[in-house]
Formats: structure tokens, C-alpha cells, sequence
């Protein structure tokens, strides 16, 4: 079958919504727009999508109207499913795009959705996913690689997959959001504040996560079954499987018996699982710690001096001395203790001594002079306990702050300054710090107001990614179980209203904190744009943006606006709290539906455009928008999109469509290039 451009199209569209059921909001006012859902073959202009566009006001090409295409968008953000979307998009521009592509595809894909609408039934989508995906090459991407982390080394590129880092990716979304994937400096300072503000058990949960995907990553691939079917004692490879399953209980199969067993997937899961689990009991049960040390000693040679004086060197332990190693699980499980007694002390060099001088290995267990394992461990107990991050790492102050300004004296006075902040818990001001260091070392330019956070492709990919995240399930990437996804969505109560809401809360998720950066620091974003604007008076630009910003949310002034945000922005991680991300959601489309709103946003945008050419008078501008929009006046213009988006399908009829059939071949990008302009 020929790549047939209809379905590859439903599924562009469906990508741009989640697979959450969100019910579609109908409009309380309008009625309905009853639709025959037929398709008239012989119903389209001759000069379709050939000529000039605008030749007459408001007419994109022949026979298709603004009026049309705001209409159809209306009708698309009120409708039952995608299905019905999909529907319109057949009836209004299948035969022209039959007549203009010189085939029969569309109409072959367009029949079965429209014959199930007129039954009042379901259809699906996925054979015909499923032979776009073969044909456009996007094909299983559960084994695809991704380039950006390739390293060369056979054995362990097999496990850089889609399928395989995408649960990791979208668990980092899930816990950090779109930020730290966007590869800049506020990324990783956003990153930073927010972990900052957490409860370490929940950091320490969320890590486990992690640790079960990349260990289920481990078990599942040829470098373990490797090992279980060709045991190389003493080999890395060999060792690692030998404290696997001394992890993995007493209670279980042997792990290579396990893996023999070709498990399902869900099985490897919950057996990772225990095995990270009975690691973190490694640290307080003195037999457990024992077993594995043993496990440890016996799959080391015992002519691999170097392992072992390593192990000696940092831990003071001797490996293949029973005393020592119970020794050394005795420390672990006191130091890790929740009845320690251990107070975090500063450390100081001893006097005399200096790190230049200091010879690591010297003196088994001693890792800076006078400092050893165990005091080691007694710091790790301490950070342990914590109750959040900031207070973990603040117990590295109590111990290393002298040793770091003594060590860094260029910087003493920021370590000082970060120790204080964490203590006091003032995460704003370590975001801030951070984003002052990383910006000079990475940018090389401290005039750029801290606030200022540019848009970037990567940042503006992250938000996108953070989107996709809702549509399909990460740990199901086959042709199979993606198709299943997008069917199931294109069935379900979602429409273009539910898929831009979503997509506006995600964005105003990271645009809030950002504009809340703005309004703290206006006075010198003002002069930093004042200083490199080049066309008159800045002022003029600066009131026609604020002026345009407060009509269209319905705010009185700047203060408003500000206040307001920062009303819903946590004092701890610096994000946007739910209630006030949809406060603003509703304010952001609130001219779809609001005439005075719209008017006013209207009114503005095109004041903005005549201070862009201060040759324009009045009459120009009224020209100028009847040619694009067909509109005499903003006021009727504004009062027929209320009407459009204010109306639905009313269901199967018999009688005649009132959409105005055929349309423009691109007419599904422009309705998101409409929406996406009127939504920014």
C-alpha cells in the first residue's frame, strides 16, 4: 500500500495529545452544527491550491475562506473524539486532495470513518498506522539506538535503546519536569534547586527507580546471559552475576537459572527490584553485608593484587580475612544506623600536614590525612538521615567547608555563602549562585540578566518531549503497541480543545517561573533590552507588549500580573503550582470564547503592528485585515469566533452538511499554525 497521507496525517495530529481520558468541555451556548457524513467527489474549485493566495479578502485560495477555517477549528475543539475530527477533515477536503495527489487514497482511508460515523460506531486506525509506520522506515524502535549516546563499545551500545533509555528519560520528566533536558544552564540550576527542596527518601525512591530500569537493562542483555552460560571465574562479568544473586535472597531461583527461564519482562522488573531493595539492606544487616563480601572475595583472584589492595586502600579492609570483613559490615551497619550517635564535626588538615604532601594507599583506610573509611562512613550515616537533600549536603558543610575554602581560597567566600543558604534553606539564592558561576564559565557573558532564559530548540524539544510523554506508554515502543496507543486515543473523548489545553498547561509550567525570574529583576531586563534596541524609543515597544500581554489576559497592570504569579510559584523548587497554571490556562484562551477579550487582544496586536510601520494610518490597518480575515471589523470578527467555538456537531443527519466542502490540501497545518499563533 502507497504512504497515504490522510492517516500519516491523523497520526501527526494525534501526537499532540495524551492518552489520559480527558473528557471534551461543550459549549453551554450556540447549539450545534448538523453534518452529513458525506464526502461530494465532484465538489471542488479548478483552480484549487494553484493560485496566489488573498486575491479576494479573506480567501486563502479558491473556495476557501478564514471564515471556513475558523469554523472547522471550532467545530474540531468541541467535537466527541478525533474520529469525528478526522471525519470533518474527509468530508471538507478529501476529494480535493484526491483531485490535487491524482489518486484514490484519501477517499480508500476516508470511507471506513466516515461510513462508521453515519452508523453511529467506532473505526480504527491501526492497520493503517501500522502501514505507515512500515513504510515511512519508522518501523520497531524498541531496538533502535540512539547516536547521541553510542560509545563504541558493542556490548553496551546493545543496551543504549529507545525502548530501553526511554523509561529512565520520562522517569527524570516525571521527577524533574522538561528543564533539565533542555541542555542549558538554567536546565541544570532548575535541577539543582528542586532537588534541593525534596525529602531525601523520596530522591532515594526515585533513584531506586532508576536503578531498577538500568538493572533490568543489565539482566535482560547478551553481557548477562553471557556470563551465566560462559562463567569466566574471576571476570568482571562473572563477579557481578555472583553478588547479583547473592542480592536477590535466598528465597528465589538462582539467577542464571532465573534468566534460563526466559522470564518475562515484568518478571526481570520484579526481580531487579528485589535486588536493589536487599542492596540498600547491604547497609544495616551485618549477615547480609557478610554474604556478599564473602561473594566478593571468592570471585576475585586471588592473584588480582591490584583489585584487592584497591579495596584495602580505600576501606582499610583486608578482603580474604574474615575478622576484617566483619569488622567492616559491623562499621557499615553502625554508621548507617538510625541510632547513631554521631555528630558531624569540622574537619581541619592536622597541623603540619598538607594535601600536596598526603600519600593515598600509605596507611590502608585513610582517605585525607587523619581522616579514614570510618570516619567516612559515620559523614555518609549522617547524610543518610537527613531529611531532605539541602540538610544532607548541608552535614558536608559541618564537616568540609574549611577543607574546601582552604583548598579553593578564589571562591571561599561562595562556599561560604552556599553553606549558609543551605542551612537556612534558601534554594532561590543557590539557583541563583549556580546560575551566575555556570553562566560565566559556559557563556562567557555576565550582562545578560539571570532572569532572561532564551527559548532554545533543545528547551523548546524538552516541553515537546514532556508532551509525548502523555501520549504513549515509554516502556511499549513497538509499531504494535504504539498503534494500539494512538487508536485507543483516536477513540477516545479528546478533541483539538483537550489536546491544546495540554499543551498550554505544559507550557505555562515552564513560562510562569521564568516570567516570575522577570518580574523580580524587570528594572534590569528593561535596561539590558533598552541598551540593544535599535530603532527608536524602546519605551514605545516595552508599552505595546505590556499592553498587548494584560489585554489578553484580562489584567490591569504588570503588578497584577506579577503578583498573581508569584502567588502560585513555590518558594522551595521555584515551579508553578497546578492552581495557578490553570488559572492562567483559562486566561490564555479565554478569547475564543470571550468577545471583549478577543477584541481587546485583537485591538492590540494590530496597535503592535503599527508601531512596527509608523507609516500605517488607521484606514491601513483596517484594510490589511479585512484582505487576511475577510472581516469588515475586529468586533464582527471576534463575535463569529465566539460563535465557532461555542458550537458542536450535532450527530448523524440526514440531511444536507452546512460545512462548505472542498477546502485547502494544507488545511489541517494551517488550523495548528492558527492555533498555535492565537494560543502564543
Amino acid at each position: 500500500m502507497a504512504y497515504q497521507p490522510l492517516l500519516g496525517l491523523s497520526v501527526f495530529l494525534l501526537t499532540l495529545c495524551c492518552n489520559r481520558p480527558v473528557h471534551a468541555v461543550l459549549p453551554t451556548e450556540g447549539g450545534c452544527v448538523p453534518v452529513e457524513w458525506v464526502a461530494d467527489r465532484n465538489n471542488f474549485p479548478e483552480n484549487f491550491a494553484t493560485e496566489e493566495p488573498f486575491q479576494n479578502p479573506g480567501e486563502v485560495t479558491e473556495g476557501v475562506l478564514v471564515r471556513d477555517l475558523l469554523q472547522l477549528t471550532g467545530l474540531a475543539w468541541n467535537a466527541q473524539s478525533w474520529q469525528e475530527i478526522v471525519g470533518l477533515f474527509c468530508i471538507s477536503y478529501g476529494p480535493a486532495l484526491n483531485e490535487l495527489l491524482g489518486n484514490n487514497e484519501i477517499m480508500e482511508d476516508c470511507e471506513p470513518i466516515l461510513s462508521a460515523l453515519r452508523s453511529n460506531r467506532d473505526s480504527s486506525i491501526y492497520d493503517t498506522c501500522i502501514d505507515v509506520s512500515t513504510e515511512t522506515g519508522v518501523g520497531d524502535l524498541s531496538s533502535t539506538s540512539l547516536d547521541m549516546f553510542t560509545t563504541g563499545d558493542q556490548d553496551i551500545d546493545e543496551l543504549l535503546t529507545v525502548t530501553n533509555l526511554s523509561p529512565i528519560i520520562f522517569e527524570l520528566l516525571d521527577w524533574l519536569g522538561p528543564s533539565p533536558f533542555s541542555l542549558d544552564i538554567h536546565g541544570a540550576c532548575s535541577a539543582l534547586r528542586i532537588m534541593l527542596s525534596m525529602p531525601l527518601e523520596d530522591i532515594i525512591n526515585r533513584v531506586k527507580n532508576l536503578r531498577v530500569y538500568l538493572l533490568t537493562i543489565f539482566l535482560e542483555s547478551s553481557v548477562a546471559s553471557g556470563a551465566c552460560e560462559n562463567p569466566m571465574p574471576g571476570s568482571d562479568e562473572s563477579s557481578v552475576v555472583a553478588i547479583l544473586d547473592d542480592l536477590s535472597g535466598s528465597n528465589d531461583l538462582p539467577l542464571c537459572q532465573f534468566l534460563a527461564g526466559n522470564p518475562s519482562h515484568e518478571d526481570v522488573v520484579e526481580r531487579a527490584s528485589t535486588i536493589i531493595d536487599n542492596a540498600e539492606a547491604f547497609l544495616t544487616d551485618t549477615i547480609f553485608c557478610r554474604v556478599v563480601l564473602t561473594t566478593l572475595d571468592e570471585n576475585i583472584r586471588s592473584t588480582d593484587n591490584e583489585t584487592r589492595g584497591a579495596f584495602n586502600a580505600i576501606t582499610g579492609t583486608t578482603l580474604n580475612s574474615t575478622s576484617s570483613r566483619e569488622q567492616l559490615c559491623s562499621d557499615i551497619a553502625m554508621s548507617f544506623s538510625s541510632d547513631s550517635s554521631y555528630v558531624p564535626t569540622l574537619y581541619t588538615l592536622p597541623e603540619g600536614e598538607t594535601l600536596g604532601e598526603f600519600q593515598f594507599g600509605e596507611t590502608p583506610g585513610e582517605i585525607l590525612p587523619g581522616f579514614f573509611f570510618r570516619d567516612a562512613l559515620d559523614v555518609a550515616g549522617a547524610f543518610r538521615r537527613s531529611p531532605t537533600l539541602a540538610n544532607g549536603i548541608s552535614v558536608l558543610c559541618d564537616v568540609f567547608e574549611q577543607l574546601l575554602k582552604d583548598s579553593y581560597p578564589e571562591i571561599a567566600s561562595d562556599i561560604s555563602k552556599a553553606c549558609e543558604s543551605l542551612r537556612s534553606m534558601e534554594f532561590a539564592e543557590i539557583e541563583d549562585a549556580c546560575l551566575d558561576a555556570l553562566r560565566s564559565e559556559t557563556l562567557g557573558d555576565t550582562t545578560v540578566p539571570t532572569s532572561l532564559r532564551p527559548f532554545t530548540v533543545y528547551y523548546l524539544g524538552a516541553i515537546g518531549l514532556e508532551y509525548y510523554r502523555l501520549l504513549v506508554d515509554p516502556t511499549r515502543l513497538s509499531p504494535e503497541d504504539t498503534c494500539s496507543d494512538l487508536n485507543r486515543y483516536f477513540l477516545s473523548e479528546n478533541n483539538l480543545g483537550t489536546a491544546t489545553r495540554l499543551a498550554v498547561d505544559v507550557w505555562l509550567q515552564e513560562v510562569i517561573p521564568i516570567v516570575h525570574g522577570i518580574c523580580e529583576d524587570y528594572g534590569e531586563v528593561y535596561a539590558f533590552y533598552e541598551d540593544r534596541y535599535c530603532c527608536g524609543d524602546f519605551s514605545e515597544v516595552e508599552t505595546a507588549v505590556r499592553e498587548l500581554i494584560l489585554a489578553h489576559l484580562g489584567f490591569q497592570s504588570k503588578e497584577n500580573v506579577c503578583r498573581e504569579i508569584a502567588s502560585g510559584v513555590n518558594g522551595d523548587d521555584g515551579r508553578a503550582g497546578d492552581e495557578v497554571v490553570e488559572d492562567f490556562q483559562s486566561e490564555v484562551l479565554r478569547f475564543l470564547t470571550d468577545e471583549r477579550r478577543c477584541v481587546a487582544s485583537a485591538t492590540a496586536v494590530l496597535q503592535g503592528v503599527k508601531l512596527s510601520d509608523r507609516d500605517l494610518t488607521d484606514r491601513d490597518l483596517k484594510t490589511m485585515f479585512n484582505k487576511y480575515s475577510g472581516y469588515d471589523t475586529v468586533e464582527s470578527a471576534c463575535k463569529e469566533l465566539r460563535e465557532f467555538f461555542s458550537t458542536s456537531i450535532c450527530g448523524v443527519t440526514g440531511g444536507t452538511a452546512v460545512l462548505r466542502p472542498p477546502h485547502y490540501s494544507m488545511l489541517a497545518f494551517i488550523l495548528l499554525a492558527i492555533v498555535i499563533m492565537l494560543v502564543q
